[in-house]
């Protein structure tokens, strides 16, 4: 059973280090690492590693390090603040309601930057992203009201920002576009391993969906073959020639 006289006798001595050196060291140092490495450790099991990969999520996780060590601060500190008040049985089972929709804030940013992964960074999951920070704030709004109809309103919130996220989401993942381009073609083709899996196009932009259609190198009929598909409409194109031809 989790022992919160402990959590908060240790929270007394961590809160004095002040909001500054804990963001730095546990938002930072550590959220900040966990995130970064995670997100590369995923990005290589699913082989969608590319050129702006590590620049991509250095600054997500920076950003994602400082609101999360920010976020912890003041949620610890009012249920520091209030420990007292939550020692009777209704204020054990708020306090566990309100843990409990902080982690699933938590999984829905997991969940999130696990489908971006998914599509090479096709999203602008700042617009999610910054839903979320407004979804913490009013968590720690709540902390302090009891009121029935605010936590509805966050339950209301919790729902509808994964529900507009998958409203959203392309029509095909980049795995998905492989077999699209090989229902175009005629003969058998092999899909070659490339780090330019994304390709800039000055197409119509889609709400919350980058303008970048998916890139494929393939090989048949002993010649090599460029294709790009739409990830929005599911579209694909053959290309003349190599797109990144002075990049390589």
């Amino acid at each position: 059973m989790f022992n919160y006289e402990k959590q908060f006798t240790k929270w007394s001595k961590t809160r004095k280090m002040g909001i500054y050196k804990f963001v730095l060291m546990y938002g930072l140092l550590v959220a900040g690492s966990i995130y970064f490495i995670s997100s590369l450790l995923l990005s290589y099991f699913l082989g969608s590693i590319n050129n702006n990969t590590i620049p991509h999520y250095l600054f997500d996780a920076v950003a994602w390090a400082i609101l999360t060590g920010i976020g912890i601060w003041f949620v610890m500190e009012w249920n520091y603040k209030n420990h007292l008040s939550e020692k009777d049985e209704r204020g054990r089972k708020t306090t566990m309601g309100k843990r409990l929709i902080l982690v699933l804030i938590l999984i829905e940013l997991i969940a999130i930057q696990l489908v971006d992964s998914l599509i090479y960074g096709l999203l602008d999951i700042w617009l999610f992203i910054l839903a979320l920070i407004i979804q913490l704030l009013f968590f720690m709004f709540i902390q302090k009201v009891e009121k029935v109809k605010d936590f509805i309103v966050h339950i209301v919130l919790l729902v509808s920002i994964p529900a507009l996220f998958i409203y959203i989401l392309p029509s095909t993942t980049y795995e998905g576009g492989k077999a699209i381009v090989q229902n175009e073609t005629d003969d058998e083709v092999t899909f070659l391993s490339t780090d330019y899996k994304l390709v800039p196009t000055a197409g119509k932009s889609e709400w919350f969906i980058k303008k970048y259609n998916y890139h494929y190198e393939v090989e048949g009929s002993g010649e090599k073959l460029f294709y790009m598909v739409d990830p929005a409409t599911g579209k694909s194109y053959q290309l003349e020639e190599d797109f990144f031809r002075y990049y390589r």
